[in-house]
């Protein structure tokens, strides 16, 4: 366990090295735990959320006449799941300033909490939920069509899509203010095809509902196209990463306890992730990375 928390305090390693950058994003959490188990100051905020929910499943668990064991634990379980998303709605800023703390503690220098207010939160997560769910639909119903392999390669698609999306809304919530990474190209990858030269030369019948499609999408994802660039840029490392953030992010109950963990590990990714993409050939990575291993791996 030690080594994998050394591994993950460090800089990322080479991109060529696929096996260790799949790693490396793997443990990310494992060093968002040490940094948590390392400063109780960065747990304390996150315990709101997680006394709020637990309180409110276990009163929709013993609201019922029926009592037994079984059935509490099926209504407390099922609450949780109806729950999950209420956090990161509710307790927001909370997050966002354990964010800016864990900023700091992770050597990357003194931020700001990015606050937000209710209604542009809702708004926010009702968005995030159609970019999610509709513009990958069209993609779906067509590849669902393919003889023989069509719903297998659905799921496989919508499973990836909705893998990028873990990670992307992770390091979205990781953002300080004052941070920002380098800028994004003009088209997201996922709509990429209306930047490209062959497309401009479609007959009109495919080129305008095309490019009508590609600037609602770019609209409607336009706040996270940095997370997306920086995903579409370490493809290896945040397969790693979103996998063991599914992966604890689906089991119930845990989930809120390492919520908190998982934040941590993505403001250690994020910066590593910016200092990658500013700069592709890695000199200036490890200087940039050297405060964050000498604090992470204190831990």
């Amino acid at each position: 366990m030690r080594r994998w928390i050394d591994v993950a305090a460090g800089p990322p390693p080479p991109r060529a090295d696929r096996a260790a950058t799949f790693v490396y994003g793997l443990a990310q959490p494992l060093l968002g735990l040490a940094m948590l188990r390392r400063h109780p100051e960065l747990l304390r905020p996150a315990l709101l959320p997680v006394a709020f929910v637990t309180a409110f499943c276990v009163l929709m668990a013993t609201a019922s006449s029926d009592l037994s064991p079984a059935g509490i634990a099926l209504r407390f379980y099922t609450a949780v799941a109806g729950a999950v998303s209420a956090p990161p709605l509710l307790f927001a800023n909370t997050y966002a300033r354990l964010a800016a703390l864990a900023h700091a503690r992770l050597g990357l220098g003194p931020a700001e909490p990015r606050l937000s207010r209710f209604v542009p939160r809702l708004w926010q997560l009702f968005r995030f939920t159609l970019v999610v769910a509709l513009t990958v639909a069209p993609v779906l119903w067509i590849v669902g069509r393919v003889p023989f392999a069509g719903a297998a390669i659905a799921f496989l698609v919508s499973a990836a899509w909705t893998l990028h999306w873990i990670v992307v809304e992770a390091l979205d919530g990781a953002r300080v203010k004052g941070a920002p990474g380098p800028p994004p190209p003009e088209w997201p990858w996922f709509a990429a095809w209306a930047g490209w030269p062959g497309f401009a030369r479609l007959p009109g019948a495919l080129r305008r509902p095309g490019a009508w499609a590609a600037r609602r999408v770019h609209a409607l994802t336009s706040p996270w196209h940095e997370e997306a660039a920086l995903v579409a840029a370490n493809p290896i490392l945040s397969i790693g990463f979103g996998l063991a953030v599914a992966g604890l992010l689906a089991v119930p109950v845990v989930n809120l306890l390492l919520r908190p963990a998982v934040l941590v590990a993505s403001v250690h990714l994020i910066s590593h992730m910016r200092a990658a993409t500013a700069t592709p050939g890695g000199a200036a990575l490890g200087q940039s990375a050297a405060a964050p291993r000498s604090a992470a791996t204190s831990t």
